[in-house]
């Protein structure tokens, strides 16, 4: 880079050489302005486009910062009040138009989670916001756009027009959103979901309505919640799945987290038996497939849905120690068609959910 120019070249002159001194055969658009001006010393800002030579789309970008002295003989670079940054790598420049903008916008005054609102007047010109976003770096527009989230009321605003907002956007954007709303709306679901395990006073219809809310609980074996829960004259089921691999349905019946075990022991066999609670609802959900079955003919003509050998799930209870775990898959094994789970392995499943998510973050 050539340090010195004659003096007789004009200050736009000047700015010219620097551009030309780069060097990089594949640099685009350069952009330039004018930091200090004299009277003898100057500060200009070059920022370049680097593009990639393979496809001539923009690779990065380089921004020096470099200070001359003008003299009577010639214009003088100053090296030691000269700086290089770059994007390419670690993002520079960035992280200095994130610090700069930090004290700009006084955010270095907000604690923790807090960010400043832009005047009414300002919000209304949409051309003020899109400037804005241009001059600050990654970390804060993502604060501004935090802001803007916060305002928003969605359940005033149609879902076709969240989705008309992500079509615009890139497809890592839409990709991490897409991520990052569901770990927040999964482990909030399952911090509630697991302070409920421990509530004495709520009733079936209390687990029955989180859980008729929230069926991605039950994990990625079920595509679909049906909305009808009475499919014969006398009884209303909980609700209805719909199992991935064959489209078939099953019948989810959902009782209580009883604080007792659910199998009690034989000292006289050594052997376990259901508890008084368990027995019922087996007994209930029998009746409910016998009825469905028997319906079968009706509920294909008038649902479309066939019932055919029609499954089930019955949650109920804890896990328990580990003899009632060995109780409980025995039981299991025995069963036809119904299949018991405990709210705490319908947690797990949760958790395993949440997991597939977490696993995408990197």
């Amino acid at each position: 880079m050539k340090g010195k120019y004659d003096s007789d070249i004009t200050l736009d002159e000047l700015k010219v050489q620097i551009r030309k001194s780069s060097g990089n055969p594949n640099v685009g658009k350069t952009f330039q302005t004018e930091l200090k001006s004299g009277p003898r010393a100057y500060k200009i800002a070059t920022f370049f486009e680097i593009l990639d030579p393979k496809n001539g789309k923009v690779h990065h970008h380089s921004l020096k910062v470099e200070t001359y002295n003008e003299s009577k003989k010639h214009w003088k670079r100053k090296p030691e009040h000269s700086i290089t940054l770059s994007s390419e790598k670690e993002n520079e420049i960035g992280a200095l138009a994130d610090f700069l903008n930090t004290y700009r916008f006084n955010l270095h005054k907000l604690s923790a989670g807090d960010y400043r609102v832009l005047s009414e007047d300002r919000l209304q010109k949409i051309s003020e916001v899109q400037t804005l976003l241009k001059e600050v770096g990654s970390k804060q527009k993502l604060k501004i756009v935090s802001q803007l989230l916060g305002e928003l009321e969605g359940n005033e605003i149609p879902l076709d027009d969240f989705e008309k907002l992500f079509r615009i956007g890139g497809r890592d954007t839409i990709k991490k959103v897409a991520i990052a709303s569901r770990l927040v709306e999964y482990r909030k679901t399952l911090h509630g979901f697991e302070k409920m395990l421990d509530e004495k006073d709520l009733n079936e219809t209390d687990y029955q309505k989180f859980l008729t809310e929230n069926p991605w609980l039950f994990g990625s074996e079920y595509s679909e919640l049906l909305d009808r829960r009475k499919w014969t004259r006398d009884e209303s089921l909980d609700f209805m799945l719909r199992r991935t691999v064959d489209n078939h349905l099953e019948l989810i019946e959902i009782k209580k987290p009883i604080f007792k075990n659910l199998f009690n022991h034989d000292s006289s066999h050594n052997s376990y038996y259901a508890c008084s609670e368990l027995s019922q609802v087996v007994g209930q959900v029998m009746k409910y497939i016998e009825q469905i079955g028997d319906k079968r003919e009706s509920i294909l003509a008038k649902d479309q849905e066939d019932v055919l050998k029609i499954k089930s799930k019955i949650i109920i209870g804890r896990t328990g120690s580990t003899e009632q775990q060995i109780a409980l898959k025995n039981f299991n094994s025995h069963l036809y068609n119904i299949e018991i789970l405990t709210f705490d392995q319908l947690l797990n499943i949760g958790k395993r959910t949440l997991g597939i998510f977490e696993s995408k973050r990197d």
